[in-house]
């Protein structure tokens, strides 16, 4: 009794379902990325995992999308790090970005302390926030500067696809408004 533009309809919603149901059991990977790529209406996300809870850019395709998605980011090569030098007492996490690097190597006991410097202030408040969320202000010092063999300013070139793709570069101009002080480590 239905008509046929009803029954395509039904038969749609059933075969999606289906491939939804499958999808979320065997590859949650796939799910995170259509969700992160393409419903996007937000400014920021949360991501929750083992080697931290991470609040990220909702429109970021480098460092925020690999940790939606996998729910780390660069962890192997960190490990393999670790494996190499053994445990240590501090890391210095020069470019921390939101802070994914220094707060696992904390929370999987790789290290008991962090220095984080971050040169962007956008990234830089993602990575203050996301210190406190892991409640890690004890462990970890973060710094929002560029790092450099002498104090000066320099200009900060930012990536509107990629925040932890940003550089820095030397200029005369000082009418540029994305000038960053650089600290001596």
């Amino acid at each position: 009794n239905y008509s046929n533009r009803t029954k395509f309809q039904s038969i749609v919603y059933h075969l999606y379902k289906k491939i939804f149901i499958y999808l979320k059991k065997n590859n949650q990977k796939i799910l995170d990325s259509i969700h992160f790529d393409y419903l996007n209406t937000n400014t920021f996300r949360l991501s929750e995992s083992e080697f931290g809870k991470f609040i990220i850019f909702a429109k970021d395709g480098g460092i925020s999308r690999q940790v939606y998605i996998n729910k780390t980011y660069n962890f192997e090569t960190l490990n393999k790090a670790i494996q190499i030098l053994g445990k240590v007492d501090i890391i210095f996490d020069i470019g921390a970005n939101i802070g994914t690097t220094c707060i696992t190597a904390i929370k999987k006991k790789f290290s008991k302390t962090a220095i984080a410097i971050e040169v962007d202030n956008e990234n830089f408040e993602l990575l203050r926030q996301n210190i406190i969320l892991n409640k890690m202000e004890d462990k970890i010092k973060s710094f929002n500067a560029a790092i450099g063999y002498k104090q000066k300013k320099i200009d900060l070139i930012k990536n509107k696809n990629n925040f932890g793709a940003n550089y820095t570069k030397n200029s005369n101009d000082f009418k540029k408004k994305n000038k960053v002080k650089v600290i001596h480590l």
